[in-house]
């Protein structure tokens, strides 16, 4: 089983490194400063704010996977026809 998994994890790091990378790339590129570096950045003199923002992107992220569950996913019984 670990044999095959080498390869799948291997290809995830490498699309997570590429993403990751290049969303910092883009942001400086365009003088923009990514969203966890202005968090660490305010987290320096406003621990409380840098919390909140954090807390709250999680609470919207959450909130748009729950929507993608609810409204994107097939229904059960077309699952179950085809």
């Amino acid at each position: 089983m670990l044999p095959h998994l080498r390869g799948a994890l291997l290809n995830a790091s490498f699309l997570t490194l590429a993403l990751v990378l290049g969303e910092f790339t883009v942001a400086q590129l365009l003088g923009f400063t990514p969203f966890v570096v202005w968090i660490y950045s305010v987290g320096g003199s406003q621990a409380q704010l840098s919390v909140a923002v954090s807390v709250l992107s999680l609470l919207v992220t959450w909130a748009l996977l729950l929507s993608l569950a609810v409204f994107g996913g097939r229904s059960r019984t077309s699952a179950a026809k085809g």
